[in-house]
């Protein structure tokens, strides 16, 4: 087979059936024929290869089915916009009351061994700003 290099694909494969073909040309030229004519064409143009054309395809068409779907529009838009600010100001009041809290409470103190320092004990009581509280025996020891 000699024009094989110039052959036109779409005329070879509309020649018909493979027997068609088998009849026609030998096994070596039509394997000849595949290698060097058939599979150049279709080299590159498999529907499986990543591109960012075949990317952008897939992106458009998923965009589309997604914006078509109230329930996702909804979950995705909605939902997030009314949220977040409802969620950022219920964790601000509430660390906003807890802060609060803690500024009114007077801290509790024991004070050990405070037989040493009688003035600065009469100054921590006067204060009102701290709550001195009785010490205790802890576990016995006589402290």
């Amino acid at each position: 087979m000699r024009h094989h290099r110039h052959y036109p694909v779409r005329k070879l494969l509309a020649e018909g059936s493979l027997a068609a073909l088998r009849s026609r040309y030998s096994e070596n030229d039509l394997e000849e024929i595949f290698v060097k004519v058939v599979a150049p064409h279709y080299a590159g143009k498999r529907p499986t290869d990543m591109n960012l054309r075949n990317i952008g395809i897939v992106y458009r068409k998923e965009l589309r089915e997604a914006l078509r779907d109230r329930r996702t529009l909804i979950s995705s838009l909605l939902v997030p916009l009314l949220l977040f600010p409802l969620l950022t100001a219920g964790i601000g009041a509430a660390f906003s009351a807890l802060i609060g809290k803690a500024k009114e409470e007077v801290p509790a103190v024991m004070i050990l061994g405070g037989d040493d320092s009688p003035g600065i004990l009469a100054e921590l009581r006067g204060s009102g700003k701290i709550k001195i509280v009785p010490t205790t025996r802890i576990g016995g020891c006589g402290h």
